[in-house]
């Protein structure tokens, strides 16, 4: 990764920054500006966990994952597929500035990149959101970013003395926050003065590299290897999920015990389970089964199911990995690019209706296009998943208004039974 400072340095050189003038490294602005944006910052852990926050602004038991401690202030991280998730505790004074490099390629590359600033005006939060690309020809400018904005939740809440921040973001079918394990993204969420001023889009910042995991373990002995296993990581209110946690190692470790639960806001709604921890099989391997059933009830979104495990110092080993609880059925949805037209044009489009249950699904499958936009066909469509964790194609085809252009929102539903399940899913014309 080059340097910010030896970055900004080239691109003056090629004439995409402005050059230094009198000896001052400080961009030119007629306001303050924003010093500490290259100073890299110390992450509490690299693998970031898919957990999904209540958006409230109140910072609950085990809701967030701890990202780093600075200036006085607290900032958190997570994720989940096409959603990233920030939050904040600051004093009074400080604003919240998040970066986001969502392709994790760096921040002067492409255009996704991300700025959110965050005011606290003592009743409520203030955000802007900004979209950052370098122009080979004009060097990095700020984009429109109205349809990442759209998508945004932010909740505060605070005193005099300090305040909470809970922000996320969707993906509004740019195809940029990463929708599965594996994917990296830089990341940094800066306490700021309220006074300071715009950051410039060719300002350098030094961004923190993070990967997006469903398994982390933490103090591990040496020598011990694990993973999780599922038959399907999504499970609904009133049904079982089993969460095995394998493990390569020996008797001499001796692994004393190990305890299960579901942290956060799945705790009072999932078993916690304690048992002596099995021997190693001749394969040195041994198993653990945690098995719970999710009480109606549960508030849907993922969880971590949370193994400790104890040697016979009693020194723990903490293992979390990630599960969705969810509706009957998800959506899934490719991100779809359509050439717009002066003239309203049908367009065919489909998703894909997946049961995250046992038992048989029989649905209404319901479309609700933006506003002025019409469903041609496909609307209100029954639709059955006969097999256990089955996955449907669902077509449909809606009307695009002539002349437009940007990203449209889609809201896909399904009514089963008691329940509801729904995602908006994102056309971007162009």
């Amino acid at each position: 990764m080059i340097p910010a400072v030896l970055l900004a340095l080239a691109l003056q050189e090629q004439g995409v920054l402005p050059p230094i003038q009198g000896g001052s490294s400080a961009p030119p602005a007629a306001t303050p500006t924003i010093s500490n944006l290259t100073v890299p910052m110390t992450i509490a852990e690299t693998n970031r966990l898919a957990i999904s926050p209540k958006v409230d602004g109140k910072l609950d038991t085990e809701e967030w994952d701890a990202l780093a401690n600075q200036n006085g202030a607290e900032t958190f991280f997570q994720w989940e597929p096409h959603k990233a998730h920030f939050a904040g505790r600051m004093p009074v004074g400080q604003d919240l500035l998040v970066s986001l490099d969502m392709k994790g390629d760096g921040w002067y590359v492409g255009s996704d990149n991300l700025e959110v600033r965050v005011k606290w005006n003592g009743a409520s939060a203030e955000y802007q959101v900004r979209r950052m690309a370098v122009d080979p020809a004009t060097g990095p400018k700020w984009l429109d970013a109205s349809d990442l904005q759209a998508t945004m939740q932010a909740q505060a809440s605070g005193d005099s003395s300090v305040w909470v921040v809970e922000i996320s973001i969707e993906d509004p079918g740019l195809g940029f926050l990463p929708d599965e394990p594996g994917k990296v993204v830089g990341v940094r969420v800066d306490p700021i003065n309220v006074n300071d001023g715009p950051t410039e889009p060719f300002a350098p910042r030094t961004m923190s590299m993070l990967n997006v995991v469903w398994d982390r373990g933490t103090g591990l002995p040496q020598g011990l290897r694990w993973k999780s296993e599922y038959q399907g990581r999504s499970v609904m209110p009133g049904e079982n999920i089993r969460v095995r946690f394998a493990f390569d190692g020996t008797d001499g470790m001796a692994m004393k015990r190990i305890e299960t639960r579901t942290e956060g806001w799945g705790r009072d709604f999932t078993n916690s389970i304690g048992i002596p921890f099995p021997t190693f099989d001749r394969k040195l391997r041994a198993f653990v089964d945690y098995d719970t059933k999710i009480a109606e009830g549960a508030l849907p979104g993922w969880r971590i199911a949370r193994a400790t495990v104890y040697d016979a110092q009693d020194n723990p080993s903490v293992l979390q990995s990630s599960y969705e609880i969810a509706p009957p059925v998800s959506f899934d949805w490719d991100a779809k690019t359509i050439m717009a037209s002066s003239e309203k044009q049908d367009v065919r489009l489909d998703c894909h209706i997946r049961s995250n249950t046992k038992r048989r699904v029989d649905g209404l499958f319901r479309v609700v296009p933006p506003a002025g936009w019409n469903v041609k066909s496909g609307n209100d469509k029954t639709f059955t998943l006969a097999l256990p964790r089955a996955r449907k194609r669902q077509v449909f085809e809606i009307e695009i208004p002539g002349g437009f252009k940007g990203s449209a929102p889609i809201k896909l539903t399904s009514m089963i039974g008691p329940y509801t399940a729904e995602r908006t899913v994102w056309l971007i014309v162009q």
